[in-house]
């Protein structure tokens, strides 16, 4: 019963698939405002570019975890009695 318990842990990719998401969102809106901080260095626009790019970095975060939240929503009404076995 044991091995049977650590097969499905093993099995079931959601925690990594969490964990990707959760990473890459919090990567995306450091480097794209690091983007717009060397653009408004480049340009002599501060702080717009940077504005900017913190902007962008939310929503591409934001739409990032969106679209995983809807992934694993979709997943669980689509296949609610396979969880069990």
């Amino acid at each position: 019963m044991r091995n049977q318990e650590r097969k499905n842990r093993t099995d079931d990719p959601t925690a990594l698939m969490w964990a990707q998401q959760l990473s890459t969102a919090a990567i995306q809106v450091p480097l794209i405002s690091l983007g717009g901080y060397w653009l408004d260095t480049q340009f002599g626009t501060k702080p717009w570019f940077l504005l900017l790019g913190v902007t962008l970095g939310l929503v591409s975060g934001g739409w990032s975890l969106y679209r995983t939240v809807r992934f694993f929503d979709r997943r669980d009404q689509r296949d609610p009695g396979e969880q069990d076995q």
